[in-house]
């Protein structure tokens, strides 16, 4: 199996848990906004109003955090019976490759063969821990739910999805996307803002850093939900060794640097960093408000230069790469209800 064949294989695996994950997540979304309009209207009841719409708001928290449990334990299980496979051959083509290339050549020649087989060791640690850690972090995010721990969850408003649209087009499923802007239980430990699956915890950052940050940092965030949706929870572990390993991981330009020309090369915080800098540094024409640099589809006559270089041509690389991604989500179709 090649690694474009196994990736092909990957993207279909990927595709079909993310369909069925869908399903469940877009249940949990209904019950957790029919529990809330419910609140609304209870919260006009003299005396127990307050209480009734709280109550409910609880309700479908929980609803939904458990929905987002169970469907990541589906997409997680697909995912794994692929990667597996995918992996599996991988090792075991490079490992062939290897000793068959040192035997034809001497010691130097199975280097193609190596690197294929350690790629293989990587992607195996990840699509294992990965999945260990998203499904973690879900089970936590339920225990929070119940327990009062992980309040101010809410759907994206009408502007923000129009923002986001604006740079992601059809490449991310927006109406199962959640914020978190109050408090956020043990996730709150580092006041980061951060992404796991579709739930992006801003943690009070509005407050912090003003609407514009607000609006840019979102961007960045969305950059992992894409690639939850696109590469699978294998991200989550990519981005965390980032972090742990890569003292400038969000600075892109050294990953340039590093001899990673592509945005899909890049490290998974490198990648959504970008995105957040065209966001804000973008230009089309004389229009240099921020997100002017996606406002075509594809991109026209836009520009981006970041500290005194023209990085148009990695700008329009990586927004054709993001937007070339298709989401396979059903509830695409009810984004804008």
């Amino acid at each position: 199996m090649s690694p474009s064949t196994g990736d092909r294989v990957a993207a279909l695996g990927n595709a079909a848990g993310e369909a069925l994950s869908d399903l469940v997540e877009t249940a949990g979304t209904f019950g957790r906004d029919l529990a809330d309009t419910g609140g609304l209207a209870a919260g006009r009841i003299p005396g127990v109003g307050i209480a009734l719409r709280w109550s409910l708001h609880w309700i479908g928290t929980v609803v939904s955090a458990a929905a987002d449990l169970v469907a990541t334990v589906l997409k997680v299980v697909v995912e794994l019976a692929v990667a597996l496979v995918v992996v599996v051959v991988r090792l075991i083509a490079g490992g062939a490759s290897t000793v068959g290339g040192a035997r034809r050549s001497g010691a130097g020649a199975g280097v193609g063969g190596r690197r294929t087989f350690v790629q293989g060791v990587g992607e195996t640690a990840a699509s294992l821990a990965g999945p260990v850690l998203v499904t973690s972090g879900k089970a936590l995010a339920l225990v929070q739910a119940v327990l009062l721990g992980q309040r101010g969850e809410r759907p994206l408003t009408a502007e923000e999805r129009a923002r986001l649209d604006r740079v992601f087009r059809g490449s991310v499923a927006l109406y199962n996307v959640r914020v978190v802007d109050g408090f956020s239980g043990l996730f709150g430990l580092n006041r980061r803002p951060f992404t796991l699956g579709n739930t992006i915890y801003m943690k009070g950052y509005l407050r912090r850093r003003g609407p514009e940050r607000y609006a840019a940092t979102l961007v960045h965030e969305c950059g992992h939900v894409w690639q939850n949706q696109n590469v699978g929870t294998r991200y989550a572990i990519q981005a965390l060794w980032a972090q742990c390993t890569i003292a400038d991981r969000y600075d892109w330009e050294k990953e340039l640097a590093r001899g990673n020309v592509r945005w899909s090369d890049f490290n998974r915080e490198a990648q959504a960093q970008l995105l957040m800098h065209v966001w804000q540094h973008g230009r089309s024409g004389t229009d240099a408000a921020p997100g002017a640099f996606y406002a075509e589809d594809p991109i026209g006559a836009a520009h981006f230069t970041w500290n005194g270089v023209d990085r148009t041509a990695l700008a329009r690389e990586a927004v054709a790469t993001m937007r070339g991604a298709r989401s396979h989500r059903y509830s695409k179709r009810l984004e804008g209800r």
